[in-house]
């Protein structure tokens, strides 16, 4: 009968100790990657769904009024001012389908002065903008737009 004697150990090796490191290392490097590949298609969907929810704005709009919205349509002059025209573009004209009826009154209302509350008309709807794109606002009262519309005039 052969007896062996086992020692204890008690704790890691520096090589062992070295080598989990490395390992834990090397997962977490290829975690990063898989999340911002999730982060990217969760915003790529949500650019999907504001687009989706752009056309139903335009085609409840296009029913009721009968016939799609125009890039510019002109509502007249402002009840102040003989030279500022008031127009509407088709975002403007889609704003009570996106449930944005205040911003809409502000464009529509002939009781109000040219430039009233400009801050809220002019202010960014985050169902305008893709989430994935870098757009920057160079300001002139113009918030970006990562959705285009083509449309004739009238």
């Amino acid at each position: 009968m052969i007896s062996t004697s086992y020692k204890r150990r008690g704790a890691f090796t520096l090589v062992e100790l070295l080598v989990v490191i490395a390992i834990i290392a090397l997962l977490a490097g290829m975690l990063v990657p898989a999340v911002n590949y999730a982060r990217e298609a969760a915003r790529q969907g949500q650019c999907i769904n504001n687009q989706r929810n752009i056309g139903v704005a335009i085609i409840n709009n296009a029913m009721q009024n009968n016939g799609l919205p125009a890039s510019l349509r002109t509502l007249g002059k402002y009840n102040d001012s003989n030279t500022t025209d008031r127009t509407m573009t088709w975002v403007m004209t889609v704003l009570p389908e996106l449930e944005e009826n205040q911003r809409y009154k502000i464009f529509t209302d002939d009781a109000l002065p040219a430039g009233t509350n400009l801050t809220l008309a002019t202010s960014r709807l985050p169902i305008l903008i893709c989430p994935s794109s870098q757009l920057e606002d160079h300001g002139n009262n113009t918030p970006p737009l990562s959705y285009v519309v083509n449309c004739g005039p009238y």
